[in-house]
C-alpha cells in the first residue's frame, strides 16, 4: 500500500514514525529520544518540513522518498543489522527498490543537514517502540543526497576496497548499492590520510585534497575501480577531518581544548568559540574549507580566507545559493580593484541542481595574485560573463577581449594555467559565441594543411593544445574539452540559454570589440611596454603568419609618455613578457615564437624556417638588430593595430616618436587576410558547426598598419626637410597638402598598391577619436 506521511522538526523528543523495507537483511531504524544512541535526536518527522512520499518507480510500490531539512542541531538514524521477515512487526514498511534520504538546505546555517548513523540489533530496533522501520531490500539502491554525515567511520579502502567509502554502520545486503551524491563525511584524520593514498593510487579519479583536511573526489565507482558490481558509486564525495583542520592559523584541536580558559595569551577568543562549532558541534568555516558559502558570505569569506596571504594551500569552498558578482552596484562588500585572491581555491557547487554565479557583465571582480593563485570551478553555471576591457587587455598575451569563456572577471596574465573548469554550464552572451567555439574546434582538428596554417596562431599563441567538442543535450549547444596555456576545461557546456540569472545587455565596446564572424579569427590583444617588445612581438607575429589581426597597447612602464624614439636595444633588460614573445607548444609545425633569450640576431636570421606556414622566410635586411628602429624600419606584414587605452581614468596615450624617419617599414604581401584565407581564394561560405572545413572562405583585405586613440609627439618631417631637431619648427607643409607621415615607411611598389604583387589601396590607416 502506498501511503504519503508529512514530519516536521519541532518536539524531536516525540514519539517517532518509522519506515521499514519489508525484505531484506537490513533494517534502517529511526529511534525515538527514549532509545537514542548518544545526545542527538532521531531524524523524526514531527513539522512539514519532513516528507516522505512513495516512490515513483512503481513497482510494487513502498516508499521511495525521506527529506531531511536543516536544522541548527543535527538527527540521528539507526541502522539495525540482521534478518527482518516480512511482516515481523505489524509497522515494518517495504520501500521500494530505489529509494532516496535526501537534505533541504539553502545555505542559511553554513551546512548541509547534519546525520549521524547509528547501528543497532534488528530485534532491538523493533522493540523500541514497535514504531514502522526501513529495511534496505536486497538489490535496491539507497541514495544519500545532501547530507552531512558525522563521526563516520569508513570500511577501510586497503583492506576492503570493494567497499572504500561504505560506513560501517550502514551494513549493505546482498546485491545492494549506496550512492552518493554531494554528501560530505567528517571521518579521523587517519582514515582521510588511508583515503588520499587510495584515491592517489587511480589516476581516473579526479580528486582535490590539502592533505590534512579534506578530499574532495568528483565521482566515484567503486565497481569500475575493481571490476566488480558497484557497491558504492556517487558524485561529489568529500571527506572531512577536522582533527586536521586550523581556524586562524591554530590547529582546530587546539582551539577547541580551550574552552573553558577565558582568557589564552595569543589566541583569539573568538577563534576559540568559533572552533566549538554550532548546535550541532559542527564547525562550517575552516582555513581548508567552508561548508555552505552563499550570496551574503561568499565574498566575505574569500577575503578573509583567500585574500590574506599567499600559500600553496587549497581552499575548498561549497556554495549553497546562487551568487551575484557586481561591485558596480554599490556592494559596500566589494573592495576598490577587486577581490584578491592569493591561493588556490575551490569553488563547488550541486551536481544535480543549478548553482548559478551570476557575473553581471562585469569585469575584474576577482584578481589572482600571487604564484600559488588559481580558481578551479565546479558543477557551477557561470552567467552573464562579459568582454574584457581596457584593464582585461593589458593581461590578454593575444587572447580576444571578446570572447567571454576567457572569463575576464578574473584579473591574471593569460600566460598561465590559473582557472579550470570541471562540469559546468558556460552561459554565453550570443549565440554566435557558442556556434564560433565549434567552428575553430573543427578547423583546428582539420588535416588539411590550408587549415592547420589558418590555426596556427591558436597553437603557438593562444597555446592551445587541445580543443574538442560534442554536441550538448540541446540543440545548439556543445560540451567542450580544452586544454591551453591559461586555462583547462572538462565536460563544460556551452549555451545561450540562461539558466537562472536574467539575460543582461553584453558591455560592447566598438573600439575594443569587433563583431564575431565564423570565418575571421578573433584579433590577439596585449600590451608592449617596451621598444624590446615591440621589435621582438613584431618579429614573432611576421613568423607565426597573418591568420590574425593583432591590437597591441603601448604603455609606459612607470607611466606618462611611451617612447619610441631611437635608442640601443637591451634583450636581455628585465621587462614585462611582451603578449606574444612566449614559448609555444613544443610539437606544432609552424615557426615558434621566441623569447627574449632566444632572440636571433641580423647574422642568424636567415637561417630561420617556416616550414608548415605560408609566411615566407624571415627578411635578413630587417632582422632583431641591436638598434631602434632596425635598418630600414621595423618591418610590418601582417596587420597591426597600435592602440592608446582611453577610458575615465585612463589618460590617451602618449608616444614620443623622437622625430625618428622610417620607424616602420611596410609590406602588406602577407597581409591580404586574417585569419579568412589567402588573397584570390575562391569564396565559400561560413561552416556551420560540426561540419568539418573542406575549402578557403572569403578572404578579407585589412590595412597592415592602424593607429588608434593615441598622441604623437615629436614627429618627424618628411623626407625633403630632412632631419629635424628638437625645439625647431616644421609644423606646416607645402600648399598646405596632407603628407604620409614620415614615421611610416612605404615601398614605392605598396603606395601605388602593387606590393608583393597584391593589391593595397591603404597599407596604413590613423584614426584620431
Amino acid at each position: 500500500m502506498v501511503c504519503v506521511m508529512r514530519w516536521g522538526v519541532q518536539g524531536l523528543s516525540a514519539p517517532l514514525l518509522l519506515l521499514c523495507w519489508c525484505y531484506g537483511s537490513v533494517i534502517l531504524a529511526a529511534s525515538g529520544a527514549e532509545g537514542a544512541v548518544g545526545p542527538w535526536p532521531a531524524c523524526t518527522a514531527t513539522a512539514p518540513g519532513w516528507s516522505l512520499l512513495p516512490s515513483a518507480a512503481g513497482e510494487g510500490g513502498g516508499l521511495g522518498r525521506l527529506d531531511v531539512p536543516a536544522v541548527p542541531s543535527g538527527c540521528s538514524l539507526t541502522f539495525a543489522a540482521g534478518a527482518a521477515a516480512e511482516g515481523a512487526a505489524p509497522a515494518v514498511q517495504r520501500l521500494a527498490s530505489s529509494a532516496l534520504i535526501a537534505g533541504t538546505y539553502d545555505g542559511s546555517y553554513g551546512r548541509p543537514p547534519a546525520v549521524r548513523l547509528q547501528t543497532a540489533g534488528a530485534s532491538t530496533a523493533v522493540a523500541a517502540g514497535g514504531a514502522p522501520m526501513l529495511l534496505i531490500p536486497r538489490g535496491g539502491t539507497l541514495v544519500l543526497q545532501d547530507l552531512l554525515l558525522t563521526d563516520v567511520t569508513l570500511q577501510n579502502p586497503k583492506q576492503n576496497p570493494s567497499e572504500a567509502l561504505l560506513p560501517t554502520d550502514l551494513q549493505l545486503p546482498a546485491g545492494s548499492t549506496l550512492r552518493l551524491v554531494d554528501v560530505k563525511m567528517i571521518v579521523s584524520k587517519a582514515q582521510l590520510q588511508d583515503y588520499i593514498v587510495y584515491v592517489m593510487s587511480y589516476p581516473d579519479i579526479i580528486h582535490w585534497t590539502d592533505g590534512v583536511s579534506f578530499l574532495h573526489i568528483r565521482s566515484y565507482s567503486s565497481g569500475l575501480i575493481n571490476g566488480t558490481p558497484s557497491v558504492v558509486e556517487g558524485s561529489t564525495i568529500t571527506l572531512l577531518a577536522p582533527e586536521g583542520a586550523k581556524l586562524d592559523g591554530t590547529p582546530l584541536t587546539i582551539l577547541q581544548s580551550l574552552r573553558d580558559q577565558r582568557q589564552v595569551s595569543g589566541v583569539d577568543s573568538t577563534a576559540v568559540a568559533a572552533a566549538q562549532g554550532d548546535q550541532a558541534g559542527i564547525v562550517t568555516v575552516t582555513d581548508g574549507y567552508v561548508l555552505g558559502a552563499t550570496n551574503t558570505s561568499l565574498v566575505r569569506l574569500i577575503q578573509q580566507l583567500a585574500g590574506q596571504e599567499e600559500t600553496k594551500a587549497p581552499l575548498l569552498l561549497f556554495i549553497a545559493s546562487n551568487i551575484t558578482f557586481s561591485p558596480a552596484s554599490g556592494d559596500p562588500e566589494w573592495p576598490p580593484g577587486g577581490v584578491k585572491i592569493k591561493r588556490p581555491t575551490i569553488w563547488v557547487g550541486s551536481s544535480w541542481r543549478n548553482t548559478s554565479l551570476d557575473f553581471h557583465m562585469e569585469v575584474g571582480q576577482f584578481v589572482l595574485e600571487g604564484a600559488a593563485a588559481n580558481v578551479t570551478l565546479v558543477n557551477l553555471v557561470l552567467e552573464n560573463l562579459g568582454y574584457g576591457d581596457e584593464i582585461s587587455a593589458r593581461d590578454a598575451e593575444g587572447k580576444s577581449l571578446s570572447r567571454s569563456h576567457i572569463l575576464w572577471s578574473f584579473r591574471y596574465r593569460r600566460s598561465q594555467q590559473r582557472t579550470v573548469l570541471w562540469d559546468t554550464v558556460m552561459v554565453l552572451p550570443e549565440q554566435i559565441q557558442v556556434d564560433n567555439a565549434a567552428y575553430w574546434s573543427d578547423a583546428f582538428n582539420s588535416d588539411l594543411d590550408f587549415w592547420k596554417n589558418q590555426t596556427a596562431f591558436m597553437r603557438d599563441i593562444l597555446g592551445i593544445q587541445v580543443e574538442k567538442y560534442k554536441r550538448g543535450k540541446l540543440p545548439g549547444d556543445y560540451i567542450m574539452e580544452i586544454v591551453k596555456k591559461d586555462q583547462l576545461m572538462f565536460n563544460v557546456t556551452y549555451t545561450a540559454r540562461p539558466y537562472v540569472a536574467p539575460r543582461l545587455k553584453l558591455n560592447f565596446n566598438p573600439i575594443l570589440h569587433l563583431d564575431i564572424v565564423n570565418y575571421r579569427a578573433d584579433p590577439g590583444v596585449g600590451p608592449v611596454y617596451t621598444r624590446e617588445d615591440v621589435a621582438v612581438t613584431l618579429y614573432n607575429v611576421r613568423r607565426s603568419g597573418c591568420q590574425r589581426m593583432y591590437i597591441l597597447l603601448p604603455i609606459a612602464l612607470n607611466g606618462g609618455v611611451v617612447n619610441w624614439g631611437p635608442t640601443d636595444l637591451d634583450y636581455d633588460r628585465p621587462h614585462p613578457v611582451a603578449p606574444m614573445s612566449y614559448q609555444g607548444p613544443s610539437n606544432s609545425s609552424t615557426p615558434q615564437p621566441l623569447r627574449a633569450s632566444q632572440l636571433p640576431t641580423n647574422a642568424t636570421l636567415s637561417n630561420s624556417s617556416s616550414a608548415g606556414s605560408s609566411v615566407a622566410d624571415a627578411d635578413t635586411s630587417n632582422g632583431l638588430s641591436n638598434t631602434w628602429p632596425s635598418p630600414g624600419g621595423e618591418l610590418l606584414k601582417c596587420p597591426v593595430q597600435f592602440r592608446g587605452i582611453s577610458s575615465s581614468d585612463q589618460p590617451t596615450t602618449v608616444i614620443d616618436l623622437g622625430y625618428v624617419q622610417g620607424l616602420f617599414r611596410l609590406d602588406d604581401s602577407l597581409s591580404g587576410t586574417s585569419g579568412a584565407g589567402s588573397p584570390g581564394s575562391q569564396a565559400n561560405a561560413p561552416l556551420l558547426p560540426g561540419q568539418r572545413p573542406t575549402a578557403v572562405p572569403p578572404s578579407i583585405r585589412q590595412p597592415v598598419l592602424q593607429l588608434a586613440s593615441l598622441v604623437f609627439t615629436r614627429l618627424p618631417q618628411g623626407p625633403g626637410y630632412g632631419g629635424v631637431s628638437a625645439g625647431q619648427d616644421n609644423s606646416s607643409t607645402a600648399d598646405g597638402a596632407a603628407e604620409q607621415p614620415a614615421a611610416v615607411y612605404v615601398p614605392a611598389d605598396a603606395a601605388a598598391g602593387v606590393s608583393g604583387g597584391v593589391g593595397s589601396s591603404l597599407p596604413a590607416e590613423a584614426y584620431t577619436h
